[in-house]
């Protein structure tokens, strides 16, 4: 299976947009409906820098879905659709197509006129075991990834008191991270499942990347102070 074409740093920006978060209007209720969800118990004044557009995410479902949540499907729609632009930026999506058309190439035994019983048929194959075990992995991956990145992004997601970098240099400084896992687990599942033999039969070849360089936090910024 060729290995994954890491995102470019010309991407980033891009990365960026798509993932800065929900819509939180000007309005005093969408505001309070919002901090009431999260147990923020005061409308900060750097609430104020987020009437745009907010980014977070946690994985945590006791935090998101205590029983005092309100619109807890809307925060789900928002988590997953920020899980799957991140997972189809950073090429994993690709990749797990890449699976698919291999499964097509090596069982065109398994491929019918239904498509619910093909893809079932599929699922079963050697292949599609390695698929399955494969997007196991890269949704631990990806939940760690956002996870991190809002850690670093806040200071105290409580109080939206965001930390001294930017969204840009979180995503900068964790993506290459992530690489990193998705290359050991894949190493670990080629162990596994050792597909190389159905790949050279189906006329697949590895290709390695370049991948990006990694990434280093910048010094923390000096604080204004009055003197």
């Amino acid at each position: 299976m060729a290995e994954i074409q890491k995102v470019s740093d010309n991407d980033f920006k891009t990365l960026v947009f798509d993932l800065s978060g929900r819509t939180l209007d000007s309005f005093a209720a969408e505001q309070t409906k919002f901090r009431t969800f999260y147990g923020i118990s005061a409308l900060e004044p750097v609430f104020k820098n987020f009437t745009h557009r907010l980014f977070y995410f946690t994985n945590d479902d006791d935090y998101l879905f205590g029983a005092a949540a309100v619109d807890a499907n809307e925060e789900k729609i928002f988590r997953n659709t920020l899980r799957k632009d991140f997972a189809a930026h950073l090429k994993f999506t690709k990749k797990l197509r890449e699976y698919d058309q291999l499964n097509k190439v090596v069982n065109p035994d398994k491929i019918t006129a239904d498509a619910a019983a093909t893809a079932l048929a599929l699922s079963k194959t050697f292949i599609g075991q390695k698929k399955a075990r494969y997007k196991i992995f890269i949704d631990q991956i990806i939940d760690f990834g956002l996870g991190m990145i809002h850690r670093i992004y806040w200071e105290s997601f409580k109080e939206l008191k965001p930390g001294q970098y930017t969204l840009l240099e979180c995503i900068e400084y964790v993506v290459p991270v992530i690489y990193k896992m998705e290359e050991a687990f894949s190493e670990v599942l080629d162990e596994e499942y050792d597909t190389s033999d159905l790949e050279k039969a189906a006329g697949v070849s590895g290709k390695k990347s370049d991948g990006v360089g990694e990434k280093k936090l910048p010094k923390p910024r000096k604080k204004m102070t009055k003197e």
